[in-house]
């Protein structure tokens, strides 16, 4: 099998491309491989299409969640299976999957690992691999957006006027939320994340029950709820107690069906969209993955 790194140079401020080209000695001694760079947003799943339906590759996703969300969707439906070298801001999905390795070590032990199959998730057309979500921190992500334009902000410092923004503001989404056919949300919630992996947000720990192989999204439903309560959560969330609230409800589900009265944002792996109405599936088994040898997932 052919290796096919496919680089996103903006990630982490070219930080993938400059390793891709010191690694390429050890690639030579180990796998035949081309590398092609992205140069424009949705590239990436263009690229893997173009590329799985010639050959079987072993797709080297080279970023960040983005990135990695771009090759799923030009990967599902193949032979050719997954792997990642995480060069970007976030990098949630890979602690789903990897130990912590360097960069080095992690890309001998991927070509040297072994394949296997996990979930893969639908949401209308498109594929993910991590999670999604609607509500507050769609709203968060959105909205740092803007404050990443202006000069005299820098860094983090836009999600933070963000987030404070968002919670001091308007907050709320009424949606009819339908879990396997069940209906059990009709009202205004606060949040509502379907994990496959359980990290986002650069290392929270959301739906910490979630399994990339186990045939079910896990779902994180909060209400919407009072400004006190909402305040008492956020550290819960950051050491992952969260799911002890009774704000907090936990389902595991095959289907999701989400309809948002005036609509909403959503934010699939880091990209945001506006939506209706929002559909979910587990494709089990879908998508094959690279991991190491230790990594085997049980």
């Amino acid at each position: 099998m052919k290796a096919l790194f496919v680089v996103n140079p903006a990630a982490g401020k070219g930080r993938g491309l400059a390793l891709i080209k010191s690694f390429e000695p050890i690639i030579q001694e180990k796998i035949p491989y081309e590398i092609v760079c992205t140069g424009a947003k949705g590239e990436a799943t263009e690229i893997v299409r173009r590329y799985t339906l010639q050959d079987d590759y072993l797709v080297f996703a080279v970023g960040g969640d983005g990135t990695i969300n771009e090759v799923v969707n030009g990967i599902v439906g193949s032979k050719s299976s997954l792997a990642i070298l995480p060069t970007g801001s976030g990098n949630d999905f890979v602690r789903s999957l990897y130990e912590q390795y360097t960069l080095e070590e992690l890309l001998i032990a991927l070509i040297e690992g072994k394949d296997q199959n996990i979930d893969v998730m639908q949401i209308n057309e498109r594929y993910f691999l991590n999670i999604t979500s609607v509500g507050l921190d769609a709203d968060v992500v959105y909205n740092a957006s803007y404050y990443k334009k202006k000069k005299f902000i820098k860094g983090d410092m836009a999600y933070v006027i963000s987030l404070i923004k968002t919670v001091l503001g308007p907050k709320g989404t009424y949606a009819k939320v339908m879990i396997d056919g069940s209906l059990v949300c009709d009202e205004s919630i606060l949040l509502l994340a379907a994990a496959n992996g359980s990290f986002y947000g650069g290392g929270i720990h959301m739906v910490p029950t979630a399994k990339v192989n186990d045939g079910l999204a896990d779902i994180c439903l909060i209400r919407e709820t009072r400004l006190r309560k909402l305040l008492k959560l956020v550290p819960s969330l950051i050491k992952a107690k969260h799911t002890e609230a009774k704000e907090v409800e936990i389902y595991h589900a095959k289907e999701i069906l989400i309809e948002a009265r005036d609509g909403c944002r959503v934010n699939i792996d880091g990209e945001i969209v506006s939506s209706q109405k929002i559909g979910m599936k587990v494709i089990p088994n879908g998508i094959k993955v690279r991991v190491p040898h230790r990594n085997l997932i049980s």
